[in-house]
């Protein structure tokens, strides 16, 4: 038996609508495995700092550097919880003879979808309350890079090395 549709000149059978279920399904199938595929298969970490132009943005430089020298898969971004370019002259000299670049990505406000990406959330400042508390190291200690920058790059060194190092135990 053949139905057509008002306003349609085709007919519809049985079969034609089983298929029209069958498209529809795979096709929502094939959303919900896109929207997964946007979640990372390997471990990511966040930097956040005031501005995002300083210490999130060096660190996650200095980050990735470590992690493409030991060819590791972990993913790093940075964000700042309000935007505002925080590099002197002094420290954008100290940075380029490192070979640093902090202004490779331009900065971003943090986001929930940030954190929830996220598996660790290294903190420089405070975050919003919603940021869940397992995910978060606390390295709002850290000095001024811009005041003293052998001796923060040196504890940053360290710190960026045992993060890696735990990341690495986590995965």
């Amino acid at each position: 038996m053949s139905v057509t549709n008002p306003g349609s000149t085709q007919a519809t059978t049985p079969e034609m609508s089983r298929r029209v279920l069958l498209v529809s399904a795979l096709a929502t199938s094939l959303i919900g495995a896109c929207a997964s595929a946007r979640r990372s298969p390997h471990p990511v970490v966040l930097f956040v700092c005031q501005y995002g132009t300083a210490k999130s943005a060096i660190s996650r430089e200095l980050f990735r550097r470590r992690v493409r020298q030991r060819r590791l898969a972990i993913e790093t971004f940075s964000r700042g919880l309000t935007i505002e370019d925080h590099l002197t002259p002094e420290l954008r000299q100290r940075l380029l003879a490192d070979g640093i670049n902090p202004t490779l990505e331009p900065a971003q406000v943090l986001e929930p979808r940030d954190w929830q990406r996220a598996t660790v959330v290294v903190a420089f400042n405070p975050l919003p309350l919603e940021v869940p508390g397992e995910k978060v190291r606390d390295w709002t200690d850290l000095p001024s890079i811009t005041d003293d920058y052998e001796k923060t790059r040196a504890i940053l060194d360290r710190r960026l090395k045992a993060l890696i190092d735990e990341v690495v135990r986590r995965a």
